[in-house]
């Protein structure tokens, strides 16, 4: 299931905060994970946009701020990416476009790795496209 988040400019810095979730709804501590990527992309093209595939974007809160590629997560599962304006360019002619933001990532529960996803979908504003 995907998540609606809300409507960025394109070529702003915009922030996306998420909870990583288990497979049960609850939150993964920060330090819990082993991996945290993600790959963005355009929805109707599909093209990858500014980023590499399956991003490194594990970035921890403690014991002090270490923000890897826009990504930092502490010890509640909040997920704080900072999307830098590279990242929200308008692919197409439409008004808006939806870009996808997919988080994949990986944790260790009673000695299993275990894996998880989530696909975030972010609509981004064509300024050239608005009306005057």
């Amino acid at each position: 299931m995907s998540v609606q988040l809300d409507e960025v400019k394109e070529l702003k810095t915009a922030v996306v905060t998420v909870i990583i979730r288990n497979e049960l709804h609850l939150p993964i501590l920060g330090s819990a994970l082993l991996t945290l990527t993600l790959t963005l992309y355009d929805q109707r093209s599909g093209a990858l946009i500014n980023r590499p595939l399956r991003q490194n974007i594990l970035g921890i809160t403690t014991p002090s701020p270490l923000r890897i590629n826009g990504g930092l997560i502490d010890e509640t599962g909040e997920l704080d990416l900072r999307l830098e304006p590279d990242d929200n360019p308008i692919l197409g002619t439409s008004r808006v476009e939806t870009h996808v933001l997919f988080l994949e990532w990986t944790w260790m529960d009673d000695g299993v790795v275990k894996y998880g996803g989530e696909e975030l979908l972010l609509p981004v504003t064509n300024f050239s496209k608005l009306p005057v």
